[in-house]
């Protein structure tokens, strides 16, 4: 039997056939989308155990991914190239990120510096550590970790939290803040923005200025966020307070303790004048008084003096101290706003009751003057007393400072002499009075 030889027009045909066939062979091996099962075996195993999957991982690496050669995995070297350059790439599928002030990484196109294009254990693909909320790991790559670990930390700083404040990619705001000023402290601290409506007085710093003039933003050394000391930080501003603290003879105590200026103000707006925590005088006798349980400041009860008293000194009644005491310190004892001699005697010379006049008439001290009912005829017993160049009587060798229950705040306890408390022994007639204190022998005085 013989056998033809095969014609050689049909052996080209066969030949075309095949190589047509093996080409749609390498195209459906390679066109169709590469998935998981494809690439995450045991070549990609590291990217199957990612969390939080790039969508494209899961569904088509050629999305991403270009084959420049035919013998993957086979070959040596890098068969694959990315479908676009930079971040070109991740436009393909992302909108382009707003215009303004960018992210350094964004200016650079450098989305892979925060990114993980496969994949990450956090949200948006970060490289989190195994921690999804903490993006700090993220953010130390550029940021120094140590400006950001600081005793006191903001919430979202201690918690990772970055974006909370920031957009990491662009913003028309400073430092790539989310909003402009305080609202991005507002939109947190939502209690403090509805009493800043409510609050019938502001501190003029938070009316005026940034949150971020006193507080650090991230974290600090200092309790509640403040850049310094509270009371030196309050000094930046107040100046006039500082140097007389400095200066002073007499301070208020709680401005040098733990507390400071916040233990008699709140620091951004209240209810009461000078940002006080309650009326004036309640909160003066919250310390110089016994209702607290702890020994008065300065050793005087004085809610204990003026309690139940019929007559209170004008400023109390008024539930005032500070007409007669600066609050914070004085160059006089006692927090005076002006000169008073705190003895029983004191030498007259002008100016020595200018403080009481501040008030009272001067014409108190003048011979001959209608101004004061203590007068025998014309002759001015407030003059007698008190205008001597030896020994002169003060106003508190008669009168209490604060209240009491006879008019003209003469005391009835007795004044301290010593160890004694001198007794006046008052009595008011309609055209004068007597006394018989422990200075001198009953004495009657008549206006008429």
């Amino acid at each position: 039997m013989t056998i033809s030889k095969p014609d050689s027009r049909i052996e080209g045909l066969l030949l075309v056939a095949c190589h047509s066939l093996l080409v749609t062979c390498f195209f459906l091996a390679f066109a169709q989308p590469v998935r998981a099962n494809t690439c995450l075996g045991e070549c990609h195993a590291d990217i199957a155990k990612v969390a939080d999957r790039h969508a494209p991982v899961a569904e088509d690496c050629l999305s991403c991914h270009r084959q420049t050669a035919g013998n993957h995995p086979a070959a040596k070297g890098n068969e694959f190239s990315l479908a676009a350059a930079g971040p070109a790439l991740c436009f393909k599928c992302h909108d382009p990120l707003p215009q303004g002030k960018q992210h350094a990484p964004v200016a650079e196109g450098k989305c892979t510096a925060c990114h993980d294009p496969h994949g990450g254990s956090g949200r948006a693909l970060l490289a989190t550590s195994g921690a999804p909320q903490n993006q700090r790991e993220v953010c130390f790559r550029c940021h120094p970790r140590e400006r950001f670990s600081k005793p006191f930390p903001h919430g979202p700083v201690a918690m990772g939290a970055c974006t909370v404040c920031h957009d990491p990619h662009a913003s028309a705001n400073p430092a790539l803040l989310r909003k402009s000023g305080r609202k991005i402290c507002l939109g947190c601290h939502a209690d403090f923005a509805q009493g800043l409506r409510k609050a019938a007085f502001v501190h003029s710093a938070v009316k005026e200025k940034e949150c971020t003039t006193c507080h650090e933003p991230h974290g600090g050394d200092k309790p509640a966020l403040l850049k310094e000391d509270m009371r030196e930080l309050c000094f930046g501003c107040h100046q006039d307070i500082k140097e007389l603290v400095e200066r002073g003879k007499s301070r208020h105590e709680p401005i040098s303790g733990e507390g400071s200026c916040g233990s008699c103000h709140l620091v951004h707006y209240g209810d009461h004048p000078n940002l006080l925590f309650k009326e004036e005088k309640a909160l003066c006798l919250q310390c110089h008084g016994g209702g607290n349980g702890a020994p008065p400041a300065g050793g005087r009860d004085i809610e204990k003096e003026i309690s139940g008293k019929k007559y209170l000194h004008g400023p109390l009644a008024e539930g005032k101290c500070t007409p007669c005491h600066d609050p914070h310190a004085s160059r006089f004892a006692s927090l005076l706003k002006g000169e008073y001699p705190g003895t029983f005697y004191a030498g007259y010379r002008e100016g020595l009751y200018d403080f009481c006049f501040g008030c009272h008439d001067k014409n108190l001290l003048k011979e001959g003057s209608t101004a004061t009912g203590f007068r025998d005829g014309t002759r001015n017993l407030h003059a007698l007393h008190v205008v001597r160049d030896v020994k002169g009587r003060t106003c508190m060798a008669c009168h209490a400072p604060h209240a009491s229950d006879s008019a003209k705040l003469i005391t009835k306890e007795g004044v301290p002499f010593g160890s004694w408390r001198v007794p006046l022994r008052f009595e008011k007639t309609d055209t004068g009075g007597s006394c018989a204190p422990g200075c001198h022998r009953k004495m009657e005085y008549k206006r008429k």
